[in-house]
C-alpha cells in the first residue's frame, strides 16, 4: 500500500509518453498553498482534498 502522494505520482506517470517524447518531464506534488502562490487562485486545474496539487513539467 502506497501513501496518497505516491499514488498520485504513479497516475501521473502513466501519463507521460515512452521513448524521446517523455525525456525529461518532471512529474511533482507542491503543497497547495505554493501551487497557488504560482499559479494564483485557479483551482480548476485539479487537485486532491488532502491539499496537493498535481503538475506536469518539461524538465528545464
Amino acid at each position: 500500500m502506497r501513501c496518497p502522494g505516491c499514488e498520485l505520482i504513479a497516475q501521473e506517470r502513466d501519463q507521460v509518453p515512452e521513448g524521446r517524447a517523455g525525456y525529461g518531464i518532471k512529474i511533482t506534488l507542491l503543497p497547495r498553498l505554493a501551487y497557488e502562490a504560482l499559479h494564483g487562485d485557479d483551482t480548476s486545474n485539479g487537485g486532491d482534498p488532502a491539499g496537493w496539487r498535481r503538475t506536469t513539467s518539461p524538465s528545464s
